[in-house]
């Protein structure tokens, strides 16, 4: 996967906004910098619709030539060998 990235200059923060970054990123094993960018690409997925977030999902199933049958035992199988309770699907 190519993957391409972007920066961003963040100004105005709050007093205390950095510090309590360094400690919460601290206690998840990550850096102000890292937490923020979770942070801010959570915000950002969780305004798109489910349909965008699957795309990248999708188009990996197309390009792995795999069945929809064989699709299902995986995901069976994954759901079994980690405890996940399936839905089935009405």
């Amino acid at each position: 996967m190519n993957l391409v990235t972007e920066k961003i200059e963040i100004s105005g923060l709050q007093a205390g906004t950095l510090k309590a970054l360094k400690k919460i990123g601290q206690s998840n094993g990550k850096s102000a910098e890292e937490y923020a960018l979770i942070i801010i690409e959570a915000e950002v997925l969780s305004q798109q619709s489910f349909d965008f977030m699957l795309q990248p999902v999708r188009q990996d199933f197309v390009t792995s030539e795999m069945t929809e049958v064989e699709l299902d035992i995986y995901v069976k199988d994954l759901a079994r060998e980690t405890g996940v309770s399936i839905i089935p699907r009405a």
